[in-house]
């Protein structure tokens, strides 16, 4: 039997005006009817009437850490069992989804929980997102990550390597570690932790196996170096000067911005006063940096990055740079399939594609915070909340 949504607001993701007294049916999981919502035939079809509610496509988060929060010291992860750690991934996974995100992108577990997570949902053993992952990442001895087993590598022999067992077990992308991090503590987030050579090597081993290289990488060297050797994007990337952004936007390299993990340290009493000076810095610089890559053409994606589900906030930091509010919604569903290479399955709410479909309590157009009143969860054709 297929389902019928009722949908009162509609807005699609495509970046169409939204449309009223629209009907979606879905059947086997996708989306195969988009009309008004004409008269039905009785016992064909269930119908769930979502018209006091804005419809939106599933949300999608391209950079986030399932088994662990930003909160968590360092040398806590390293000791923790990977039986704890998945659970505590399970449960973000369920909490991520029930706020209506319906893809995720992981960008960096221990010991390839990510993978584990991914099949988890896959099967329907465990509630979440639709997973893509990026296994154990690319790091240097002391680096960020460097507290999980098997991330550091030195010279190019044991980045290919790394690269080519990461694909073997099945990762979806690569993650490097190009620079340090506001949570790594006397490092500076703008120090390259390759060299030319081996940032070079990485991006052309991965290009290789036909796997995206996404680079956590806030500015300095190191992003110069990641654009001219082709990286698919640069993660974060609060620093990037305009000369960095032109070349982006000519070599269609992408920007993951993650905006809103500053937002949330910067005020956070469990932050470490460094932790918070850095990133208070670091919502300036992402004002700037965001500001620039829209006046620069750069193409553009969010993510959550541990403040898990929190894609209001990127959304919100997106208009407040000049983005429109329809294209904060398309940040977070239909422009972060495409960085995510899923535009052909999700994204938006199209004839064929998948049903991922949310509806919210307001109009996100108006309210950016409707984005977190959801009432309606949909993945692949099954619901997975609705409330009455």
């Amino acid at each position: 039997m297929s389902i019928t949504l009722l949908c009162g607001t509609l807005i699609d993701g495509t970046g169409r005006e939204p449309t009223d007294n629209t009907a979606l049916r879905v059947e086997d999981g996708l989306i195969t009817a988009i009309d008004t919502a004409t008269p039905f035939s009785p016992g064909t079809t269930q119908v769930i009437d979502l018209r006091r509610w804005t419809v939106l496509p599933g949300l999608i988060d391209a950079h986030d850490h399932l088994c662990f929060d930003w909160t968590d010291p360092k040398d806590l992860l390293s000791r923790e069992p990977d039986t704890w750690s998945i659970l505590r991934g399970a449960a973000n996974c369920r909490r991520i989804l029930h706020a209506g995100i319906t893809t995720l992108r992981v960008m960096g577990e221990k010991n390839h929980l990510d993978l584990q997570l991914r099949h988890a949902v896959s099967t329907g053993l465990v509630e979440g997102p639709d997973l893509l992952v990026s296994g154990k990442s690319l790091t240097t001895a002391g680096g960020v990550q460097s507290w999980f087993p098997d991330n550091e590598v030195d010279g190019v022999a044991e980045i290919r390597e790394h690269i080519r067992r990461q694909a073997n077990a099945g990762a979806d992308l690569i993650k490097m570690f190009a620079t340090g991090s506001t949570a790594t503590r006397a490092v500076d987030p703008l120090a390259p932790c390759f060299s030319h050579d081996e940032i070079v090597a990485a991006v052309d081993e991965s290009r290789r196996l036909g796997l995206p290289l996404a680079a956590h990488c806030h500015g300095g060297p190191a992003a110069r170096d990641l654009v001219e050797a082709g990286a698919y994007s640069i993660e974060h990337g609060a620093w990037l000067t305009d000369d960095v952004l032109e070349q982006m936007a000519g070599r269609g390299v992408y920007l993951v911005l993650t905006s809103g993990y500053a937002h949330v340290v910067a005020d956070h009493a469990a932050a470490t006063d460094l932790q918070r000076e850095r990133c208070r810095h670091m919502i300036q610089a992402y004002r700037r940096t965001t500001m620039r890559a829209r006046e620069l053409g750069v193409a553009i994606g969010i993510g959550t990055d541990e403040n898990h589900a929190g894609l209001a906030i990127e959304m919100r930091n997106l208009r407040g740079a000049g983005y429109s509010p329809m294209q904060s919604i398309q940040a977070a569903t239909a422009w972060n399939a495409r960085i995510c290479k899923v535009d052909a399955q999700t994204g938006s709410l199209e004839v064929g594609k998948r049903a991922d479909v949310i509806a919210v309590d307001g109009d996100p157009l108006a309210d950016v915070d409707a984005i977190t009143r959801v009432r309606f969860v949909m993945r692949r054709g099954t619901v997975y909340r609705h409330e009455m």
